[in-house]
């Protein structure tokens, strides 16, 4: 998946993630949302969070509705898989994705539903 200007790659990545532990895992809330508004599950290494957002930028710009496109990092164990849902086209002409998530770390499995659309460089946003 494509990474977000300033990024380096689920997959895939985030400019302002939260604090970063020593051990180079990311520790979000399943509630907050980081600077590039997407709620991550906690203990994300940095590859993992690259990873996921690699991974949602190429299924959302080449997956059709309902196919998942998968990644996993054998170093930390973390996986998921991003499932565009819906495609719509906003008054406006921006192409927007409705798509489910799901990220594994540490045995903990999170399932989040969302909407992206594209901008105007062809990176797809979190609403």
């Amino acid at each position: 998946m494509a990474s977000r200007p300033g990024l380096t790659l689920l997959m895939v990545a985030v400019t302002a993630i939260g604090a970063c532990a020593s051990a180079g895992t990311v520790g979000t809330s399943g509630t907050n949302r980081s600077a590039d508004r997407r709620a991550l599950p906690p203990l994300m290494t940095e590859i993992d969070v690259q990873m996921a957002e690699r991974t949602l930028q190429t299924a959302l710009e080449a997956e059709v509705s309902d196919t998942s496109r998968r990644w996993h990092n054998p170093q930390s164990g973390a996986a998921g898989s991003v499932t565009p849902v819906r495609t719509y086209r906003t008054v406006s002409g921006v192409f927007c994705r409705e798509f489910e998530e799901t990220i594994t770390t540490n045995g903990n499995t999170e399932t989040r539903r969302d909407t992206a659309c594209r901008d105007r460089q062809g990176v797809w946003q979190p609403l």
